[in-house]
C-alpha cells in the first residue's frame, strides 16, 4: 500500500466527492498510526458563503464523543471513592422526582440502559431539561435494554458536580485536557467562542427530507454546556485523547488514568449499541460499554463513538488490535452519519485495501445498486390519510444503478438516503421519504401498490393529523400522519428525530407512546383542539404547535 500521507490524500479526495451526494460542506480527517504519528487532511469547505476551504487546524463541536470524556472521569472518580457505579441517581440528586430516577443507577446512565428518553430538548440548559422530565417514567426495567439517552448523561454531569463540588470544565481540564496538552479544546461553548469554530450547516428547508442538490444553510447558533455533548476541539487534539484510550490510560510515557479505568469501560456491556452506518458487514459485534461502543471490526477489537450536533457530525474509531485511530470532524447536519462513513471506509482501506473501492462505491448511495427495481412498473396510490396533490400513479424505472420516478407528467430521480429509505426531488413527492414494503412503497400517509385500490370510502382524518413545529433546533418539525388506520410521527430531519416513521401507540385518551416496542420511553400528548383540529402537542416536555392549520 502507498505511504500514509498518500493514503490520506486519496481518502480526502474521495471525501471531497461526497460533498455532491451527502449534505456535507467539508471536514477534517486525522490518523494516529501504530508508531504514534499523527497526521490530518482537510476536504471541502468550512464556510460555504465565504468559500473558505477546510483546514486541518479547524475546530468543531464533537457532540456525543464528549460522552467518552465524561464516562472516563466518572469511572476514575468511582475508583477514588467519590461515588459508586451502583449508586442510584436519587442518592446524589435528592431534588429529583422519585419516578424519574427510581431504580436507575449510575452504571445504567453510562450504558444507556436507564430507560430514559433520548432527548428532552424543551429547554436549552440541563437543569431545566431535567426538571421538565422529572415526572417522566422510564420505559422499562433499568438494565434490561439499550436506549440511547442524552438525558441520562445530563443527569450524570449533575451527579459529578454534586459528588466533587467542582464544575465540569474544571474537572475536564484538571483530569484530562491539561495532562494531554489539549490546550485549544473547549468544555462548554459560549458566544465568546463562536469565531473559533467552523460554520455548521443544516438543510435550508426543514419541512422535507434532504435530497442531493438541495441547499444547505448556516445552522442556528446557540451556546452549549450540557454534559451529553459539551466539547469543541480539533482533530489533532482529539487524536491525543484517542492515544490515551488506545494505550490504556498512558500518554507519552505518563499514566493519566489507571489502566483499570479503561478496562472497566470496555468490560461492562449494554445489550446493544449505536447504529452502524452502511458498513455493518465489517462489524461482527458492537455493544455499548461505559461511554463508548465496544466493537469487533474486521476481526480486531475496536472502540467507537459518533457525535451529532446542530450543524456538526463527527466520529471516532480506535482499532486496539492494530493500534491505529481515526477521527473525522465535519460541519454536516448532526443526524447525517457521513463522518462515520468516512472513518469506516478509511479504516477498511488500512486493514483490507482490496475492499475499499467497493466501499467507496457503496457510499455513493446509488438507489438501485442492489437491484431493488428490476423492471419498469406502475404503482397506484392507496390514499389512507388527508394529504392531497400526490400523483394518482407513479412509474419506477431502473436506469443502471439509479431509479427514475415519473408521476403527474414529471420525471425525477429516486435517491437512496443513509437510512436505506429513498427520497426524490419530484415536486409532488418531496414531503416524505419512500420506504419499500413487501407489497408496495410507503410514502407518508399513503401506499403505492401494483394494483389499483377498489376502496372509495372517505372518512375524516384524526384531529391530530397535520404538521407541527417548535423552536427547538434539535428536532424542529414533524408531521402526524394516518396510514392504514394508525397514527405515525414522521420527521423530515433533526438530530434528535427518529430516522423513520414511528407508530403512535395510544396508552390512554390523547396520550401516546412513540414507537411499537413496549419499553420505549418517548411520549406524545395531544393538546387542545380548535375548529376540530389539535393545535399543540407535547413531545417529552417540548411543545409543538400546528403549522398553518393544515
Amino acid at each position: 500500500m502507498q505511504n500514509q500521507d498518500e493514503y490520506l490524500r486519496e481518502i480526502a479526495g474521495w471525501a471531497e466527492s461526497l460533498t455532491k451526494i451527502w449534505p456535507l460542506p467539508g471536514g477534517v480527517m486525522g490518523l494516529l498510526d501504530a508508531e504514534g504519528r499523527m497526521e490530518a487532511v482537510a476536504f471541502g469547505r468550512s464556510d460555504l458563503e465565504r468559500n473558505i476551504a477546510a483546514h486541518p487546524d479547524d475546530m468543531f463541536m464533537i457532540g456525543s464523543i464528549s460522552k467518552i470524556f465524561l464516562a472516563l472521569i466518572t469511572v476514575h472518580l468511582a475508583g477514588l471513592g467519590f461515588l459508586n457505579l451502583d449508586d442510584r441517581v436519587n442518592d446524589h440528586l435528592s431534588w429529583l422526582q422519585p419516578s424519574l430516577g427510581a431504580g436507575v443507577k449510575i452504571r445504567h446512565l453510562l450504558l444507556h440502559t436507564g430507560g430514559l428518553v433520548k432527548g428532552a430538548d424543551a429547554f436549552p440548559d440541563e437543569l431545566a431539561q431535567i426538571w421538565e422530565a422529572r415526572r417522566g417514567t422510564s420505559g422499562g426495567k433499568p438494565g434490561h435494554f439499550f436506549h440511547y439517552s442524552n438525558l441520562g448523561y445530563i443527569l450524570l454531569g449533575c451527579i459529578l458536580r454534586a459528588a466533587t463540588g467542582e464544575s465540569l470544565p474544571v474537572l475536564y481540564r484538571r483530569c484530562l485536557l491539561e495532562p494531554l496538552g489539549m490546550t485549544r479544546s473547549l468544555v462548554g461553548v459560549t458566544n465568546a467562542d463562536r469565531a473559533r469554530l467552523v460554520q455548521g450547516y443544516n438543510p435550508a428547508r426543514d419541512d422535507w427530507p434532504w435530497a442531493p442538490g438541495d441547499a444547505l444553510s448556516p445552522a442556528p447558533w446557540f451556546e452549549v454546556n450540557g454534559a451529553d455533548g459539551n466539547i469543541a476541539t480539533t482533530v489533532h487534539e482529539l487524536l491525543r485523547f484517542a492515544a490515551l484510550l488506545r494505550d490504556d490510560g498512558q500518554f507519552e510515557g505518563r499514566s493519566i488514568v489507571p489502566s483499570s479505568v479503561l478496562q472497566k469501560m470496555r468490560g461492562y456491556r449494554a445489550p446493544g449499541g449505536e447504529d452502524i452506518a452502511l458498513f455493518g458487514e465489517t462489524v461482527s459485534e458492537s455493544r455499548y460499554g461505559l461511554g463508548v461502543n465496544v466493537e469487533t471490526v474486521l476481526g480486531s477489537p475496536c472502540l467507537s463513538h459518533g457525535g451529532g450536533m446542530v450543524g456538526y457530525s463527527s466520529f471516532l474509531l480506535i482499532d486496539l488490535g492494530r493500534r491505529i485511530a481515526l477521527v473525522v470532524l465535519t460541519n454536516a447536519p448532526g443526524e447525517c452519519p457521513v463522518a462515520q462513513v468516512i472513518a469506516r471506509v478509511a479504516h477498511l482501506g488500512l486493514c483490507n485495501p482490496e475492499r475499499v473501492e467497493a466501499a467507496m462505491k457503496q457510499s455513493l448511495l446509488r438507489a438501485n445498486d442492489d437491484g431493488i427495481v428490476t423492471t419498469s412498473h406502475r404503482l397506484f396510490l392507496h390514499a389512507t390519510g388527508s394529504r392531497r396533490g400526490r400523483p394518482a400513479e407513479v412509474t419506477l424505472t431502473p436506469n443502471d444503478d439509479e431509479i427514475e420516478v415519473i408521476g403527474g407528467g414529471i420525471k425525477a430521480t429516486l435517491h437512496r438516503d443513509w437510512s436505506g429509505q429513498f427520497v426524490t426531488s419530484h415536486p409532488l413527492l418531496r414531503d416524505f421519504r419512500f420506504c419499500r414494503t413487501k407489497d408496495g412503497w410507503e410514502h407518508g400517509d399513503a401506499i403505492y401498490k401494483a394494483k389499483k385500490s377498489d376502496s372509495t370510502a372517505k372518512r375524516e382524518p384524526h384531529p391530530a393529523v397535520g404538521q407541527y413545529r417548535s423552536y427547538s433546533p434539535w428536532f424542529p418539525r414533524f408531521r402526524i400522519i394516518e396510514r392504514e388506520n394508525s397514527l405515525f410521527l414522521s420527521a423530515p430531519g433533526g438530530v434528535e428525530a427518529p430516522g423513520g416513521d414511528m407508530r403512535l401507540v395510544q396508552l390512554s385518551p390523547g396520550y401516546f407512546r412513540i414507537g411499537d416496542e413496549a419499553h420505549l420511553p418517548e411520549r406524545l400528548t395531544l393538546g387542545p383542539m380548535v375548529e376540530g383540529k389539535v393545535i399543540t402537542v407535547n413531545r417529552d416536555g417540548c411543545v409543538y404547535s400546528r403549522a398553518f392549520m393544515e
